[in-house]
């Protein structure tokens, strides 16, 4: 990623992604998903990763929960969740302009991947079409209690 230019965010060269040894094995594949057909939803990825990427992507959210606007991103496994949410920003046309929002986005990805896990385990329904960064999204439904489960274990 490069840096923020005159409040009009930051550019994402999606080759350089695919070619980055050192990013996720997941990373790479969205970056060429999007380099092939640039739009998809945060809710269709999810949908979509494999229970191992779900897994990787899990992991890191459970080691980096509640990230600030002005927290710095030193670790590699966070910085492949960031280009992620912010590439999916993008795949929906929102682009972070300022550093609050995106971690504002990558917050509400992290729980979008807590809510994934929880769906995969048949511990929730999970409403992959309501999911998005989009600002109407906060009146969505995108995740619900399944009846009949015990919480309490």
């Amino acid at each position: 990623m490069e840096e923020y230019e005159d409040s009009e965010g930051f550019d994402i060269n999606y080759d350089n992604v695919i070619e980055c040894k050192e990013c996720l094995g997941v990373t790479r594949l969205l970056a060429a998903d999007l380099k092939a057909n640039p739009y998809t939803t945060v809710g269709q990825f999810l949908k979509n990763i494999s229970n191992a990427d779900l897994k990787i992507l899990n992991d890191i959210v459970e080691n980096h929960s509640g990230i600030e606007g002005d927290d710095e991103v030193t670790d590699p496994a966070l910085a492949d969740v960031v280009l992620i949410a912010e590439m999916l920003g993008r795949a929906e046309d929102i682009v972070s302009e300022n550093d609050e929002d995106l971690m504002h986005r990558v917050n509400q990805f992290m729980v979008m991947i807590t809510c994934e896990n929880l769906g995969r385990k048949g511990l929730v329904k999970v409403y992959h079409d309501n999911m998005s960064f989009g600002d109407d999204a906060g009146h969505r439904i995108v995740v619900k209690k399944i009846d009949g489960i015990d919480y309490e274990d």
